[in-house]
């Protein structure tokens, strides 16, 4: 086959956004413009290299010269559970082919087979992930009065453009992709931390508080630990309370380890100068 030469294609790739390529239901759709760029009548084409991957409406008919055509590659959706829907579609290719005919009547595929290959011109397409302006979001989070975190997203502007309320374990995965769900699909983010650390995509499975440094604390009681005291005014008077009683009592029993060899009243009859007599007087 030659390279296409008789057409113009209004793009060298079929794209989708990455959202819509994760998509398992599809119905995403890219609009391929063919041109027919010569003097002659041009037979065109689209084959795919899965069938079963892309809805493909009018991919066979003839142009007219001068004139174009418009058609709509829709994604289908994905039948296998087990594979990653964006991976199965991004393999996948189309092959766009042409031929110059004399009749404005459209080729049958008995028609293309029997016609010589060195008159039929093409060009491969592969799928590719849509390139979209980038955003850059700042992102700062916060626990709230019901230990939820609560995250907000910031343009270099200042202007906050999205506030999210989610689990306390929930991951970068979770949180970019709930942006990303509720934000214009016409723009890809760069996600950053206050600081300007870029949350990159391999770290999508680690916890989004860890990320942002967010302290996560709780508090419980332990039973099995003493009771606190509690200094108060009535503590205090019990206090000096029991060390005037223990001044008092302190030499009556002195007294009364002398009296093992002496006998009290004979203690305080006897020596009228002794001074701990004189202090337990008052008690007789």
């Amino acid at each position: 086959m030659r390279p296409l030469s008789s057409l113009e294609l209004s793009s060298d790739k079929i794209t989708f956004k990455k959202n819509e390529l994760a998509e398992r239901a599809g119905r995403a759709t890219f609009t391929l413009v063919v041109n027919n760029i010569s003097t002659e009548l041009v037979a065109v084409k689209l084959k795919t290299t899965s069938p079963g991957t892309f809805i493909v409406q009018n991919n066979n008919f003839v142009l007219q010269p001068g004139d174009n055509h418009g058609v709509d590659i829709e994604l289908a959706p994905t039948k296998d559970v087990d594979e990653d829907p964006a991976s199965v579609r991004l393999k996948q290719k189309f092959l766009v082919t042409a031929a110059t005919v004399t009749s404005d009547r459209s080729l049958t595929s008995r028609d293309w087979a029997d016609m010589d290959q060195g008159q039929i011109q093409s060009q491969k397409l592969p799928i590719k992930e849509a390139v979209l302006p980038e955003r850059i979001l700042t992102m700062t989070a916060a626990w709230d009065e019901e230990e939820e975190m609560t995250v907000k997203a910031t343009l270099l502007s200042g202007s906050e453009v999205d506030t999210l309320v989610v689990h306390p374990a929930a991951t970068l995965h979770q949180v970019r992709g709930s942006l990303e769900v509720r934000l214009s699909t016409d723009f890809t983010y760069k996600l950053v931390t206050a600081s300007g650390e870029i949350l990159h995509d391999t770290a999508d499975h680690m916890c989004f508080a860890h990320l942002m440094q967010l302290g996560i604390t709780e508090s419980f009681v332990d039973h099995d630990a003493p009771p606190t005291a509690t200094v108060s005014s009535l503590t205090r008077d019990s206090a000096k309370r029991a060390t005037l009683c223990i001044a008092v009592l302190l030499p009556l029993l002195l007294c009364m380890l002398l009296g093992a060899t002496q006998p009290l009243d004979t203690c305080a009859h006897a020596n009228k100068n002794n001074m701990l007599c004189m202090l337990l007087s008052p008690w007789y």
